[in-house]
């Protein structure tokens, strides 16, 4: 079984996934899941970019809130390792154009600070989607999760491998 919980804070997880259940709903439905005997993965998917960004800006700068604070990301985290979820599955935030539609103005400002952040480098458009440079996102945004994870001795998974590996 694979829950998403990509966000720590309701405030975050409303300005960016409004219809989701809350972060206590889903927390409170993983430990029932464990309690019942099954194997839980944890979806911290989307990644998003944290503070400080480049050269001094921040995502208030872009009118973002910072969705995922390392100290987030520590307690979404430890929280797995406390339910005892067998792996987390996590990526990258992409922005996907919508078909015949302007994108939100979420992810307007989101593709901003993704600019900002790969500068001088440019974004990368693939199957639809804006993406941050493989590079770009291993440094800023990966790397600092699986130190996370690797603390917590939870192995951590990318999304198109786990789809990959799982039987």
């Amino acid at each position: 079984m694979e829950v998403s919980l990509a966000f720590w804070q309701d405030e975050v997880r409303t300005f960016f996934d409004p219809a989701a259940p809350t972060v206590s709903k889903r927390m409170e439905a993983i430990r029932k899941l464990r309690a019942a005997g099954l194997s839980v993965a944890l979806r911290i998917d989307p990644l998003l970019p944290r503070n400080p960004l480049p050269n001094g800006k921040t995502l208030a700068d872009f009118d973002l809130p910072e969705a995922q604070s390392l100290n987030d990301l520590e307690q979404l985290v430890a929280f797995a390792s406390e339910v005892g979820v067998m792996r987390i599955v996590y990526s990258v935030a992409k922005i996907t154009q919508p078909r015949f539609k302007p994108l939100s103005q979420t992810m307007q400002k989101l593709k901003q600070a993704y600019q900002h952040l790969c500068s001088p480098q440019q974004l990368t458009f693939i199957g639809g989607s804006w993406r941050l440079p493989h590079n770009i996102a291993q440094q800023q945004i990966v790397k600092p999760f699986l130190d996370i994870c690797h603390h917590h001795n939870i192995p951590a998974t990318y999304c198109k491998q786990n789809l990959v590996s799982t039987p």
